[in-house]
């Protein structure tokens, strides 16, 4: 009887253990997944305003003025629009993220689950 016992313990430990290097590895994987887009939008951000400030240095009268303004407001809608794909696909990798979590979990649930009623099958046998 406690040679079961302890087998079902041994066996739940090593598998917490193999379940936890999984779960690091998906964190660690959605980090790099996250940096990569957030790394991405802000290259694509300073570029904008770099283009933008070129631009506008270039102004020096009321007629440059009036050209630049209409430039500035596509600036501001590009840059949302951009701004608004990024948020979507950080929302995208964080859905698959928690969906890549609950399977790990309902894997793990599930193998334990075996374990039990296989150990409960083989004790009512004695």
């Amino acid at each position: 009887m406690f040679e079961q016992f302890n087998n079902q313990v041994i066996q739940f430990s090593k598998q917490m253990s193999e379940t936890m290097i999984k779960a690091n590895a998906l964190v660690v994987d959605q980090f790099e997944k996250m940096a990569e887009v957030q790394l991405k939008g802000f290259e694509v951000r300073a570029n904008a305003v770099a283009e933008l400030v070129e631009v506008a240095s270039s102004v020096k009268s009321p007629d440059d003025f009036r050209t630049f303004l209409p430039k500035t407001v596509s600036f501001i809608k590009e840059s949302a629009e951009k701004n608004m794909a990024f948020a979507q696909e950080v929302a995208t990798l964080t859905a698959k993220g928690v969906e890549q979590f609950v399977a790990l979990g309902k894997q793990n649930f599930e193998a334990a689950n075996d374990q039990v009623i296989k150990t409960s099958k083989v004790a009512a046998k004695k």
